[in-house]
């Protein structure tokens, strides 16, 4: 994350972390019958891509004051907002209107560079008036977007055997591939409790709308993130640099809450009270400037802002997310973006093998820690010992082994879809499936304030009003904040063991509210997205004749609560032409590429995306032709009752008398199937 201070002069210049840059920014063009200020900034950050997956995005958020009043969140206008010139961005403002997604435009990859970028802040709605002469600061953090679209748990293999406590399909040892329809039972080895269900300790999952608690086939828990939509995911653990922003944004009563000592005396460590010198598990961060109780907050730094976050409990970040209008992710979340949509392999790492594992217990840096440094051998637990360096045992620089070199998952610390440090580097902490306080999450999103003692004050959040107890579920009317952590699961990252396996849910934990040495932090937000697929063929040959009809899906991802959406497709010479279902079957009389939009809108918020969608014709071929394609021997034929033992080529088998002859005249051909013999 990156701060930048600006009110209606510049105060400074540029600020850097983890690559991300915001620079020359300035409040400019007030307008007194609107109420609203540009806020005006230039954007780079480096490693940056958009391909036909996935891509990355900067999440931007601002905060205002006004004199010496407490910070509050900055309303951003869903209009009014400028891309900027040099490299072509996106911009996206959240449905809540709480910050904005920057993001590549086109594919590629490299490093952003745009500037005069501007978002609008809609001052009037924070109760600003037009004489203030506000402050305002910027950050940024870079995500990752995780597509929408099915993904596996569970990593077993049908023979009880499967890493510790990990999800499968009842009756066997078998991972579960999530999709928008609903699942057969769904159980884990360990660490499930749901006395609703019969039978006890399984549940289903309908990937697109919810939880089914008592096996009904009807969903009980609609908002549980479940993670088939598309959702962002921050592409590092929270910085040391990132939580001191933070604690400098609060009041001296909320700072105390939000760090492991208090103290009040310059230099002294907000993990443990010590000298700075210490430097307790590698966590930097001090007080810099004394503070005032009440009136006058402490001022901390870091010396280190580019190294992972430690000392901090689920409080903690449950606070931190709500303040950066996040929330926390699910484990379900976890394991998608860990595997992304390929199959699952016993004992699977999130870096996608189990043959060796690349996580040291122990890192050997090259360069002063200033973050440019770089380090010897792979990725590393961020809980071992540390050598060179500032020394020491405990977390290193986020995303210090992705580099150039570095080109392979394991070698880098990376997932599947890009995300950094998700298997190492400090554990990370998870909104568990395995009990009723963690089934009540409904994914709200933090609104960027938090109460007067400084807790997060979502509703259904874990450990919501103090609850303790797993077997309860946290409160919808949140009151007095998130104290505690009823519902959260630890994802441990302790090297070469079965604690490191991306479905291992040994680490459940019920009410823990202390301060770890070894616990990281990361959030996630929905994304507001018009994502959709079409349905065609696998092959040509299937189809007796041009493809004409072509089933096309909105895959859009929404917020927690979808009421009031609308969707608007536009299908070019197609039949027909335009639809406002969310599903809509096409047809194209001729073969051609035609370019499919969707828009979709939701109050305030809306997205659009095109894409080309290539309808080809088919050649009819003789009767009994016979052809070799991947090595599989193909006939066409029809359905008759001569044959039997036959599949289709998109792989469906056929019993009993659905079967099919080899040699049957076109003329007779209705409807026409390219079949094959299994024989």
């Amino acid at each position: 994350m990156m701060l930048f201070w600006v009110s209606t002069v510049v105060l400074n210049n540029k600020v850097f972390a983890n690559g991300l840059v915001i620079s020359n920014t300035s409040l400019t063009g007030q307008n007194t019958s609107a109420q609203t200020w540009q806020v005006r900034f230039n954007v780079t950050w480096n490693n940056s891509w958009r391909d036909n997956i996935n891509w990355d995005a900067v999440w931007i958020f601002c905060k205002y004051r006004v004199g010496t009043n407490a910070w509050g969140h900055a309303t951003l206008s869903p209009t009014g907002f400028q891309v900027g010139n040099g490299t072509p961005v996106g911009v996206q403002i959240a449905c809540d209107q709480k910050g904005a997604f920057i993001s590549r435009r086109d594919l590629g990859n490299g490093t952003v560079n745009t500037t005069q970028v501007e978002l609008r802040w809609n001052y009037g709605a924070d109760g600003v008036a037009n004489t203030d002469v506000p402050d305002l600061n910027i950050y940024g953090m870079e995500m990752v977007y995780i597509p929408t679209g099915t993904f596996t748990i569970g990593d077993g293999n049908g023979t009880n055997n499967s890493s510790g406590s990990s999800f499968y399909a009842v009756s066997a040892h078998l991972p579960y591939t999530i999709d928008e329809l609903m699942s057969p039972n769904i159980s884990a080895t360990g660490n499930m409790t749901n006395s609703s269900s019969n039978p006890p300790n399984h549940l289903r999952i309908d990937g697109d709308n919810g939880l089914d608690l008592n096996l009904d086939g009807v969903v009980d828990s609609a908002f549980y993130p479940i993670g088939y939509k598309g959702f962002f995911i921050m592409k590092y653990k929270v910085t040391q640099g990132q939580y001191v922003d933070f604690l400098n944004a609060l009041t001296y009563t909320q700072q105390g809450n939000r760090v492991n000592n208090a103290t009040n005396v310059v230099g002294a460590s907000a993990a443990d009270g010590s000298s700075p010198t210490t430097n307790p598990n590698r966590n930097t961060i001090i007080v810099q400037v004394a503070g005032v109780n009440p009136g006058t907050p402490r001022i901390y730094s870091t010396s280190r802002p580019d190294r992972a976050n430690n000392y901090v409990s689920f409080p903690d970040l449950m606070a931190y997310l709500d303040w950066a209008a996040l929330r926390p992710m699910t484990e379900l979340e976890f394991e998608k973006a860990g595997r992304g949509p390929v199959a699952p392999i016993l004992n699977g790492n999130v870096w996608g093998s189990n043959s060796a594992c690349a996580i040291g217990q122990s890192v050997t840096l090259i360069g002063t820690e200033n973050g440019t440094e770089t380090a010897s051998g792979n990725s590393y637990t961020g809980m071992g010992a540390v050598s060179q360096g500032d020394g020491g045992n405990g977390p290193v620089r986020v995303g210090l082994f992705a580099t150039s070199v570095t080109n392979s998952m394991s070698a880098s610390g990376n997932c599947y879809y890009g995300v950094v440090n998700l298997g190492d580097n400090l554990n990370e902490a998870v909104v568990t499936i395995g009990n009723v306080a963690g089934r009540s999450y409904t994914g709200v999103h933090g609104d960027g304030i938090l109460n007067s003692n400084g807790h997060a004050n979502q509703a259904c959040w874990p450990g919501a009003n103090g609850n303790t107890t797993t077997t309860s579920a946290n409160v919808f009317a949140n009151t007095t904040g998130s104290t505690n952590a009823a519902g959260f699961m630890i994802k441990y990252n302790l090297g070469c063991n079965t604690s490191m396996y991306l479905s291992n849910r040994g680490g459940l934990q019920s009410s823990n509210n202390s301060r770890q040495s070894d616990l990281g932090m990361r959030g996630v937000r929905d994304a507001f997205t018009a994502d959709w697929t079409r349905t065609v063929p696998t092959n040509l040959l299937q189809n007796l004749g041009p493809q004409t009809s072509i089933n096309i899906t909105n895959r859009y991802s929404a917020t927690q609560i979808e009421t009031g959406i609308t969707y608007n497709w536009s299908f070019p010479s197609g039949t027909p032409s335009s639809s406002t279902s969310r599903v809509a079957n096409v047809n194209w009389a001729t073969a051609g590429t035609y370019n499919v939009g969707l828009t979709v809108t939701q109050g305030s918020c809306s997205a659009t995306t095109i894409q080309p969608v290539t309808v080809l014709g088919c050649t009819v071929l003789a009767s009994n032709t016979i052809w070799t394609q991947d090595n599989t021997t193909y006939r066409r034929g029809r359905q008759t009752s001569s044959r039997s033992n036959i599949q289709t080529l998109d792989g469906s088998i056929l019993e009993g008398n659905n079967s099919y002859n080899d040699n049957t005249a076109i003329s007779n051909v209705s409807p026409g199937w390219i079949v094959y013999d299994l024989a």
